[in-house]
């Protein structure tokens, strides 16, 4: 049976990352470490400090650190990539993460889920769904499993750019790969479809969220109203409005 769980919040995570002071250390240690030219160290440390510095809301100084790794002719790895990529992600250079899956690809560095699943959240800022899906595919032909993350994002892209079929397409492939869902890839596919009108396919997927015992949301009900109210279908608005207030 299929789980429709919670995606833990980025936010939460910068905040404990920042509150308790988690990138200083790592940072000074990194530092440190490249001041020193102790090869051995390096590596690890500055990939710990790129990390930790992201999560903790300090982007530009983890990708500060990512070019004193190349300044100081440390190697980057790609652990090193990831963690720049993110940083890129949370300072919303989705444009400079490309370019550095450019570097990682030239350097013939292995890909994994991790580095797929941010350039992803990448497109998604930039709203660039080709890439979005490019990368997606990218994770099929090297046999990376994709997971619920992975679809809700390239869900979310494609909502973000009504481009409401390529988010059910996206939202089909999820329940035959049987990876598991959220509510969150839930309401991204129905926002798609209640964002332009197409109120059939939204109030579709409204009932197998039903059928499938998951928690509905508010914003599960008016993405599904919006489209009834843009197709005129008021009657069907209203009794979705009554299903809500039940919630």
């Amino acid at each position: 049976k299929k789980q429709y769980g919670m995606i833990c919040s980025p936010g939460a995570v910068r905040g404990s990352y920042a509150k308790n002071g988690f990138w200083e250390t790592a940072l000074r240690e990194a530092l440190d470490a490249l001041s020193q030219r102790n090869l051995e160290s390096s590596i690890p440390k500055s990939n710990a400090g790129i990390t930790a510095c992201g999560r903790g809301g300090r982007w530009g100084k983890a990708l500060h650190l990512f070019s004193l790794m190349a300044q100081t002719m440390v190697e980057s790895d790609r652990i090193t990539f990831s963690a720049a990529m993110g940083a890129c992600e949370g300072c919303r250079e989705w444009e400079k993460a490309l370019q550095l899956f450019g570097r990682m690809t030239q350097g013939k560095l292995e890909l994994d889920r991790i580095a797929l699943n941010i350039l992803i959240s990448c497109c998604e800022t930039g709203r660039a769904w080709s890439s979005a899906f490019r990368f997606l595919r990218m994770m099929d032909q090297i046999m990376v499993e994709s997971s619920v993350i992975t679809f809700s994002a390239v869900i979310s892209t494609c909502e973000k750019l009504r481009e409401w079929d390529k988010s059910l397409h996206v939202f089909s492939a999820l329940a035959q790969c049987e990876v598991e869902s959220n509510i969150v890839a839930f309401n991204a596919a129905v926002s798609a479809c209640g964002g332009v009108g197409e109120w059939e396919n939204a109030l579709h997927l409204v009932r197998a969220v039903t059928r499938a015992s998951a928690q509905l949301d508010t914003i599960t009900f008016n993405a599904a109203i919006s489209g009834c109210e843009k197709a005129g279908e008021w009657r069907k608005a209203l009794q979705l409005c009554s299903a809500m207030a039940e919630i």
